[in-house]
């Protein structure tokens, strides 16, 4: 009976109670992440990892260390807490401390949006169609990515002559890229 390399606290998100794992264990337990960790685990790992690094008991290099981790992320849960801090953290910013996070929202957004692309495939879930829109929308804002708020504008005035050329879950997307932008005479119309 061996010791066992590593262990979910919480498993199953069943406690009302928040986690913080010591540096080793949290490294082994996210060897695997995507396999060994079911979508509430990862989310309750992101959710009590970022109120750790709050509350300054986990590092924020530790914390944003562990987002990288998500690239494969595809669970809309899992993306909501993941884009809830980042959101966050872009407001905390000055503008000039804001482009190291900028590049860590495109390097782990970029490879994602890709794989969604802009449209809706053909029998795809509902909320695979938000996490489109919250993915790109975020890419294109505190990602400051130059190619989407390119392809954002012109969606946009594609929109503007025709509201169903566009998916609507893309809409928020599109507005909030454009005000991120500052494009004033695009926005207002």
């Amino acid at each position: 009976s061996g010791v066992p390399d590593w262990i979910v606290v919480n498993a199953g998100g069943h406690g009302f109670y928040r986690v913080r794992y010591a540096p080793e264990l949290l490294s082994r337990l996210t060897a695997n992440i995507q396999t060994q960790l079911s979508p509430i685990e990862r989310f309750n790992l992101i959710n009590d990892t970022w109120a750790n690094a709050q509350a300054g008991l986990t590092p924020m290099t530790a914390y944003l260390d562990l987002l990288s981790l998500f690239q494969d992320e595809s669970d809309h849960n899992v993306w909501a807490a993941i884009l809830g801090s980042y959101h966050y953290l872009y407001r905390l910013r000055s503008p000039a401390q804001r482009p190291a996070l900028q590049r860590q929202v495109r390097t782990l957004l970029t490879p994602i949006t890709q794989q969604l692309g802009w449209s809706p495939q053909e029998g795809e879930d509902a909320l695979i169609g938000q996490l489109r829109g919250e993915l790109l929308g975020a890419l294109g804002t505190i990602g400051d990515d130059a190619a989407t708020q390119e392809r954002a504008h012109d969606l946009n005035s594609q929109y503007k002559t025709d509201r169903n050329s566009v998916d609507r879950n893309l809409v928020p997307a599109l507005v909030s890229i454009l005000a991120h932008t500052g494009d004033a005479a695009v926005y207002a119309d």
